[in-house]
């Protein structure tokens, strides 16, 4: 929970609170009234210090505060209690950090280096050959869909890495029916004490191709090092399944995919 707070000083007059008919209406500026003096030291994982940019949400408004001069923020924020500062540097990831003005101060912040990596997704042993979408989630999300997109960016940190590989099917689905039943409002005086009926109506599903279907993959946890990343290249090695020729193949595949893990080197 957070909690702002604003004080008004009229002379050497007690206060007195504020009631207006129209408060739920009015736009309070949070930002507006910087009381709280902080410091914020920024470095990078070798404790080097880093430039950034700072930023102090509480409740739903964000505090745009400046940058940072030789790793070292100086300034005046609102006073909130469970805020959270943002730090922001760019080739970093953004780290968010929970900092309550009222009664602190100052704060050291590390940021996270993010590294360009190439992803080489081998399936069975040999290389992708096909589609294929790798999921890493972390501290942030990331995802490559290959081999259209084959590098992103990625910071040390533990992922649930996540290697889905998609191949031609012919699978069709054949057009389906099927009766559903609800209870609706009977007519006239029955309906007016609450009487009903059962009344069914026919759903018809089409018939349904699919075009690509799972045919490797898995998931598994996996600590991604800041030495490793800084080389560039990521090798991870999925399972082939079998392509799949019918809906019960489909449905293998899946269970499959939950039940393999993802190799990384």
């Amino acid at each position: 929970f957070q909690f702002p707070f604003a004080v008004i000083i009229d002379k050497n007059m007690p206060r007195k609170a504020i009631f207006s008919d129209n408060a739920d209406n009015e736009t309070y500026d949070l930002c507006a009234f910087k009381t709280q003096d902080l410091q914020v030291n920024v470095y990078d994982i070798s404790l080097q210090k880093t430039d950034a940019k700072i930023n102090y949400g509480c409740f739903d408004q964000k505090c745009d505060l400046g940058g940072t001069q030789n790793g070292v923020f100086v300034a005046k924020i609102p006073a909130c209690v469970n805020g959270y500062l943002y730090v922001k540097a760019d080739n970093y990831t953004e780290n968010k950090q929970m900092f309550s003005s009222n009664s602190e101060s100052s704060v050291d912040v590390i940021l996270d280096k993010e590294f360009d990596v190439k992803i080489n997704l081998k399936v069975g042993g040999k290389p992708l050959n096909g589609q294929a979408v790798v999921i890493f989630d972390g501290a942030k999300s990331v995802s490559a869909a290959l081999p259209d997109a084959l590098e992103i960016k990625l910071s040390e940190g533990l992922y649930n890495i996540s290697v889905y590989v998609y191949g031609n099917s012919s699978i069709t689905i054949p057009e389906s029916r099927k009766t559903q039943c609800t209870e609706v409002p009977q007519s006239g005086i029955s309906g007016f004490f609450g009487g009903t009926k059962e009344q069914c109506f026919d759903i018809t599903l089409p018939e349904t191709k699919i075009d690509y279907a799972l045919i490797g993959g898995g998931r598994s946890e996996s600590y991604l090092f800041a030495d490793n990343l800084a080389k560039g290249n990521l090798e991870i090695s999925v399972d082939e399944f079998r392509t799949p020729t019918n809906v019960d193949d489909l449905q293998y595949n899946y269970e499959l995919f939950d039940q393999t893990g993802v190799k990384v080197e």
